[in-house]
């Protein structure tokens, strides 16, 4: 049953995944690709998000320190990509490649203080900013323990493909090919975190096709550039509707400043600890 289910999988992805596109497009395609999961499930879509509350009323201070943010994120991933593709051999790309991951989680730190800023400036954001941070709590929680169960390896890490998947001019994938990503396919974080920040730039009145295009740029994005297969982004999906709702109709609604940062924090520990957890098992398993 497995089997056949990851042959149909095969069949239902080999179109994205052997697509070619213009280098050119295929910049401008990675952007979205990867937006929702860099870095960890609170940098860029955080930004985004908090963009998504500059409303008319909203402050101009505030509308420019959000501007600030999303371009700083752009900028950020552009340079770091830009020296993978441009390092010759392996040691140099595992050295970018660990460069560009210190910066982001780095910057995990601006989007707590644009929720501390948010309070002051612009309280009306930090309703949706609460209704984002326990979403994504809820959902990718859940998502981090079923990767970790699964272990369904990504597809650029795949070695029985014939042919072999087509080279991309940015190797978005790289991220994920290491060993300690490789078999974390299924399902898919970043494609479950777009649909986190779609509901939620749904409630604060933005249109609904504005959130359905975020939602397909990532997912099909993330099968195009080699991180998933499709029904893994497919899963990861349902999974996120599924925990929006939950939290839309069960979580409280009043708003307090240090509630997102606790959600966020909590989300960190937790997440840690089930890796931790996991991958003893796993070590204990291959020892016996």
């Amino acid at each position: 049953m497995l089997q056949a289910l990851a042959a149909f999988d095969d069949i239902l992805s080999a179109p994205l995944q052997r697509a070619e596109l213009p280098d050119l497009v295929t910049w401008v395609y990675s952007y979205p690709a990867c937006f929702f999961g860099i870095p960890g499930v609170i940098g860029g879509p955080l930004l985004a998000l908090a963009g998504s509350c500059a409303s008319a009323e909203a402050p101009v201070v505030w509308k420019s320190w959000v501007t600030a943010l999303v371009a700083y994120y752009v900028i950020i991933y552009k340079v770091m990509m830009s020296k993978i593709v441009a390092a010759t051999g392996p040691k140099e790309i595992a050295e970018a490649r660990a460069q560009a991951w210190a910066t982001f989680d780095f910057s995990n730190t601006v989007p707590a203080l644009t929720y501390a800023l948010a309070y002051q400036v612009h309280p009306a954001a930090v309703q949706h900013l609460q209704y984002f941070s326990f979403s994504t709590l809820v959902t990718q929680i859940f998502i981090v323990f079923v990767k970790r169960q699964s272990k369904r390896t990504r597809p650029v890490t795949r070695v029985d493909l014939v042919p072999p998947l087509p080279a991309r001019t940015v190797p978005l994938s790289s991220f994920v090919a290491t060993s300690k990503y490789s078999d974390e396919s299924f399902p898919s974080g970043d494609a479950a975190q777009a649909v986190v920040f779609a509901a939620t730039i749904i409630r604060a009145g933005f249109p609904h096709s504005l959130g359905i295009v975020c939602v397909v740029l990532s997912a099909t994005g993330r099968v195009f550039f080699h991180a998933h297969h499709a029904l893994d982004v497919i899963v990861g999906s349902v999974v996120s509707v599924a925990g929006c709702t939950a939290v839309d109709r069960y979580v409280t609604k009043e708003v307090a400043w240090y509630v997102p940062l606790c959600t966020v924090a909590i989300f960190f520990g937790v997440q840690r600890a089930i890796r931790h957890f996991l991958s003893g098992e796993r070590t204990v398993a291959k020892k016996v």
